[in-house]
């Protein structure tokens, strides 16, 4: 296993993948695409370039989304939720660009 890619500097992005065979998914990502696991299991991660992709057999809504299933839903694209995640290695030098740009989009941070 490959060691966790905590960035020393830049950012790092992270989708998260609804799958209802991980380690197929794990197969693909790291055989055929070249990923490194960084975990196996559920959930697993993998390190591929300059993102983690977290596979995962989903669930059902909790407590601070109640409104979101995570499955895979072949044809039901409105089921679907994309995560992906920004991971910064320092955001105290951006954090006003970031408010800016979370205000913008009518987010919260």
């Amino acid at each position: 296993m490959a060691d966790f890619p905590a960035p020393a500097e830049g950012i790092v992005l992270t989708h998260f993948l609804v799958s209802d065979d991980v380690d197929r998914s794990r197969a693909f990502y790291t055989e055929v695409l070249g990923g490194e696991a960084l975990m196996d299991g559920e959930p697993t991660i993998v390190a591929l370039a300059n993102s983690w992709i977290i596979i995962n057999t989903g669930g059902g809504p909790t407590d601070d989304k109640p409104s979101i299933t995570l499955e895979d839903a072949p044809g039901l694209a409105a089921r679907r939720f994309p995560g992906v995640a920004v991971h910064l290695a320092a955001c105290g030098p951006c954090d006003e660009d970031f408010q800016g740009l979370l205000a913008a989009a009518g987010a919260t941070p």
